[in-house]
């Protein structure tokens, strides 16, 4: 078994992105750190959540915990501000040059490799173009399931496919993060969310909104307490009571989510045309079946209900 074989997809960020970017994508990765890479694409560290989150907060609070809060619209725009015309880098001590390893190195010595440094994951680059390319990451945690799972042949394939899966997915989340960011920064992608869902749905109230996000009731409340303070969401005039209120966007918050979806679509319209023909037409039933099982709603009814 080699490398390439156990890598595990990462995302991968220029070491000289904007930190609020960098900031979103810590919150959504399964891993607590990004690989940074220079301009050429060589891996030169981790930017680790820990540093970042450092960054977010002053000494002064600190080192008063009970002054600090983490929710509501005012503590998210002062979180956000702090980060923002910020790079990542600026934020991160001097970085320690990453274990590297080609995509065709035993698993054996990435092993012994990983065992003799402090890197938390080898970094596995793939060396045979003009340019590094990332393949992924491979942990300790990583090699250790290897050594006590034994999976069957159907497992693996499953496996294999939630990987490529969730490195789309990775991707997708970036593109919805810079895209995101380009028009309002101080937005969570949660909260962004809940705007298409209303968008797609039409008026609905609190308990209907926490069925369709799957979340518990308390954090949508949340979620559309701070939308109507800003402006983005309101009050649907045929609400009953309070109790039984329904939202809907606001004339702001349907222009918001127009200008996000242009910037996502044109986003991901390019790395659509960098594809050969015959892999992009193939993907689309691929990914309107995902979308199907996820009960997700067609792109043509999401386009209609959004006007778009």
């Amino acid at each position: 078994m080699y490398a390439a074989d156990l890598a595990h997809p990462c995302q991968s960020l220029d070491v000289d992105c904007d930190a609020v970017v960098a900031a979103r994508l810590l919150a959504v990765s399964s891993e607590p750190f990004l690989v940074l890479v220079d301009s050429g694409g060589e891996p030169l560290g981790f930017a680790h959540a820990q540093e970042v989150l450092r960054h977010l907060l002053p000494s002064s609070l600190t080192a008063h915990p009970g002054l600090i809060s983490l929710t509501g619209p005012f503590a998210r725009a002062h979180l956000a501000r702090g980060l923002s015309g910020r790079r990542l880098l600026d934020l991160l001590p001097p970085l320690t040059p990453p274990l590297h390893v080609t995509a065709d190195t035993e698993i054996t010595q990435v092993l012994a490799r990983l065992t003799r440094t402090d890197s938390p994951a080898a970094v596995v680059v793939d060396r045979e173009g003009a340019r590094p390319d990332i393949r992924g990451i491979i942990t300790a945690q990583r090699l250790l399931r290897l050594l006590f799972e034994e999976r069957s042949s159907s497992e693996d394939g499953l496996l294999d496919s939630a990987a490529a899966v969730l490195a789309a997915s990775r991707l997708l989340v970036a593109v919805s993060a810079r895209s995101l960011a380009e028009v309002e920064e101080t937005l969570t992608l949660l909260q962004f969310r809940l705007m298409v869902v209303l968008g797609v749905s039409g008026a609905a109230t609190m308990h209907r909104l926490s069925g369709l996000l799957g979340v518990e009731g308390r954090v949508v409340r949340r979620l559309v307490e701070m939308l109507l303070s800003s402006g983005l969401v309101q009050e649907s005039e045929r609400m009953r009571d309070r109790m039984e209120a329904d939202y809907v966007l606001s004339p702001r918050g349907l222009d918001l989510v127009h200008d996000v979806t242009r910037r996502r679509m044109e986003a991901i319209t390019r790395i659509l045309e960098s594809m050969p023909d015959e892999e992009r037409a193939a993907l689309v039933p691929v990914l309107r079946a995902f979308a199907r099982a996820a009960g997700e709603p067609s792109a043509e009814l999401v386009a209609a209900a959004l006007g778009a």
